[in-house]
């Protein structure tokens, strides 16, 4: 049960921290919650599911106006490591207590093996899912110290100093 409540308790945690920093920062994000309350409210609790989930209020749908919501990048930065911390409190453990049912069980069943391997097969999606985020992430901040570097003419002191500030 733990496996299953901890991560619960944590997505919603970090869902409703993203809301709350969101709405005293982002005024068209205020702004979209006083308009969607309904959509915001399920959003808060599909995340308990999934952090990610989140990522559609921003993901442009469709072209709909309610899913073209800017999200900062410190809420981005949550979703990513929620999911990430996801993987191993929730996906790893499931795997592996699946995994010693399939070894305690005499005569194997169709059911468990298909378990097993579905969720073998979502946590390597996810892993690589968060791996292209975070790939994605990377290339930005470097096209951006890139970018200003060639504006500035900077010295090497200088990048390192930026460097460092992009990175926290």
């Amino acid at each position: 049960m733990i496996f299953f409540i901890l991560p619960i308790v944590i997505n919603i945690l970090f869902a409703i921290n993203i809301f709350v920093s969101e709405m005293a920062t982002n005024p068209l994000f205020s702004k979209w919650i006083k308009e969607s309350l309904a959509l915001s409210s399920m959003c808060t609790l599909f995340s308990a599911i999934d952090i990610q989930i989140l990522s559609t209020l921003s993901s442009d749908l469709f072209g709909l106006k309610i899913f073209s919501i800017p999200l900062t990048q410190r809420s981005k930065k949550i979703m990513l490591w929620g999911s990430i911390i996801n993987i191993f409190i929730e996906d790893v453990p499931q795997i592996i207590i699946q995994g010693l049912y399939y070894n305690s069980v005499i005569t194997y069943d169709l059911i468990p093996s298909l378990a097993i391997a579905s969720g073998g097969l979502i946590i390597l999606n996810k892993l690589i899912l968060r791996s292209y985020h975070a790939l994605i992430r990377w290339i930005h901040r470097r096209d951006k110290i890139n970018e200003y570097n060639k504006n500035r003419r900077l010295s090497a002191a200088s990048i390192r100093s930026i460097r460092s500030n992009f990175g926290n």
